[in-house]
């Protein structure tokens, strides 16, 4: 959305796993017991208690760092873990929605292009985005399989075959 991650940045690796802190600080606020996705989090953070993800999120803010944590949604998305299916679902949702406002501003059947870590390894992501956006217009939608910046190159006329990361 182009608001940076304090404001925005609900589809980014960034935005699922503080969602998932969310939920496990919403649990723990509640008096329930952890879930398997709180469990999972507090596990990997190395914290005993859920609760403790408070002060883990903000003592390692990086962003980069809670991307990666990412992928531990997904994969108990993919067992059928209902809270981690409903923060994948609102990803796919978030995205398409960009998506829709990009292309109302810009004007319908341009081709949209997906990129960046949490799309090019959750392809399960980009089918839900497919068929989020498949009733506003949207049909040819392709994922970057180089980091975006080659995109960029390639749409402004530059020969990205003989780029190499520097």
């Amino acid at each position: 959305g182009g608001w940076g991650y304090l404001l925005g940045d609900d589809g980014s690796g960034y935005g699922v796993s503080r969602s998932a802190v969310r939920h496990a600080l919403s649990l723990s606020d509640r008096g329930d017991p952890p879930d398997a996705l709180a469990q999972k989090f507090a596990s990997e953070c190395g914290v005993i208690e859920p609760a403790q993800l408070l002060d883990h999120f903000y003592a390692h803010s990086e962003r980069r760092y809670w991307a990666t944590m990412a992928r531990l949604v997904f994969d108990l998305a993919a067992t059928g873990d209902e809270a981690a299916q409903v923060i994948t679902r609102q990803t796919a949702i978030d995205l398409a929605a960009l998506i829709d406002g990009v292309c109302l501003r810009l004007g319908p059947g341009l081709p949209v292009v997906l990129g960046g870590g949490l799309l090019v390894n959750q392809p399960g992501l980009v089918a839900d985005i497919i068929e989020y956006t498949r009733t506003t217009g949207v049909s040819d939608i392709a994922v970057l399989q180089r980091e975006p910046v080659f995109g960029a190159l390639a749409l402004a006329g530059v020969d990205v075959e003989g780029l190499e990361k520097a």
